[in-house]
């Protein structure tokens, strides 16, 4: 899911991500990072601002750690990210709202017109390997159906629980409704990350469907990870 993120933002996610075991010395991470140390201790100090309330901190002059709080993890730094990028939160839009134009994608994001197009044209780039483009005439998500759920699911999954996705509350207390009935009935052990894809699955796919978009039958459709 790191095809849109600047590439602060994949610096930033690449610290995290190696301060996930131990402690390590600040000049192995930097090393790793290829970067200087003083360059390192720059991109921590604007990532604690970013990911607050976890941090990361020196243990000793050195050596550096990072601190969850009970209710956050790693996914909190997901989500900040996506908070604050451009890119995702326009494919975002365009997913859950239809009927957009140049001119209220403009005034919704605050964009001039061509930093707007800039976007659309950097984002149909980085996706289209994966057949999924912007259509400039219509402004929706258009392209290989499978491979548009799959990125969705897995953006979604990252930024959200089942409860805050932006499907709509009814969509969302149906499925729960259905989840819980269904897996009742067949006697079928539940849990919140099996009862959280199942959302994340059939919402996406049935918001695609209500944009009249539909997934090609094929039984031998495999489980897509290009965005995991």
């Amino acid at each position: 899911m790191k095809e849109l993120l600047s590439t602060k933002e994949k610096v930033y996610l690449d610290i995290t991500s190696a301060l996930l075991g131990e402690p390590i010395d600040i000049y192995t991470l930097a090393d790793e990072l290829f970067m200087s140390v003083r360059n390192l201790k720059k991109y921590i100090d604007d990532l604690n601002v970013l990911i607050h309330p976890i941090s990361i901190y020196f243990i000793d002059t050195n050596s550096v750690n990072i601190h969850y709080p009970d209710s956050l993890n790693y996914q909190h730094i997901y989500k900040s990210s996506y908070v604050n990028n451009l890119n995702y939160s326009l494919l975002e839009l365009l997913f859950v709202e239809e009927n957009n134009t140049l001119e209220t994608l403009e005034e919704h994001f605050f964009l001039s017109e061509s930093t707007l197009r800039r976007t659309i044209s950097f984002i149909n780039q980085r996706l289209a390997p994966f057949d999924i483009i912007i259509d400039t005439k219509n402004f929706n998500i258009i392209g290989d159906e499978k491979n548009i759920i799959q990125f969705f699911v897995s953006y979604f999954q990252e930024k959200y629980t089942f409860q805050d996705i932006k499907l709509g509350n009814s969509l969302v207390q149906f499925l729960d409704y259905i989840y819980s009935d269904f897996t009742k009935f067949l006697n079928f052990p539940t849990n919140f990350p099996t009862k959280n894809r199942f959302i994340f699955w059939v919402g996406v796919g049935l918001k695609r469907i209500e944009r009249n978009h539909s997934l090609p039958i094929n039984n031998n459709s495999e489980y897509l990870t290009q965005f995991t």
